[in-house]
């Protein structure tokens, strides 16, 4: 009599079949969250873009009363961390609210700048010039190497221009 006979296992193929397929669905869950990472470092940035041209508009704008618009970080955040979001507003003594950007709810991008921050806000003249020249940086974190990092110069015309980098961390 065979004492093997009535044991119920899996067989060799059976287990390389289901390793391999668990293989599979690892490398399409780790596709997925480096994209979801890209669009939202890629939305992060885009957003910042259109918001300096926002207030570079405004401050533009004849019907406002305003002298300057300032791009400012939200509270909450450090004093260079836009992550928190950032406002529009006037440059006058009640300050009037034009625009908010919300935060990002997230710990997967950073947006910081060296140059801009809650002390020393960008602003934009009536002919819609920048106080300065400098530069945010939007990036995943933490960095990959499949992963975007987007440099976001403004001129003191007040144009902006941006670079797609590699993130470094």
């Amino acid at each position: 009599m065979n004492k093997y006979k009535n044991i119920k296992a899996f067989s060799l193929i059976e287990l390389l079949i289901a390793l391999a397929l668990i293989g599979i669905l690892v490398s399409l869950a780790s596709q997925m969250s480096n994209g979801l990472a890209k669009k939202t470092a890629n939305g992060a940035y885009r957003l910042l873009v259109k918001d300096i041209s926002q207030a570079r508009t405004f401050a533009g704008d004849p019907s406002l009363p305003y002298s300057s618009i300032l791009l400012i970080p939200k509270d909450g955040g450090s004093n260079s961390d836009w992550l928190k979001g950032w406002e529009i507003r006037a440059n006058s003594p009640s300050g009037q609210l034009l625009h908010s950007q919300s935060s990002f709810e997230t710990d997967s991008v950073s947006i910081t700048s060296n140059e801009f921050s809650k002390t020393t806000p960008m602003f934009f003249s009536k002919k819609g010039y920048a106080n300065k020249t400098g530069q945010f940086t939007s990036k995943h974190t933490p960095c990959g190497q499949n992963t975007p990092s987007y440099i976001i110069t403004v001129a003191k015309s007040g144009l902006t221009h941006t670079k797609k980098e590699s993130c470094t961390p």
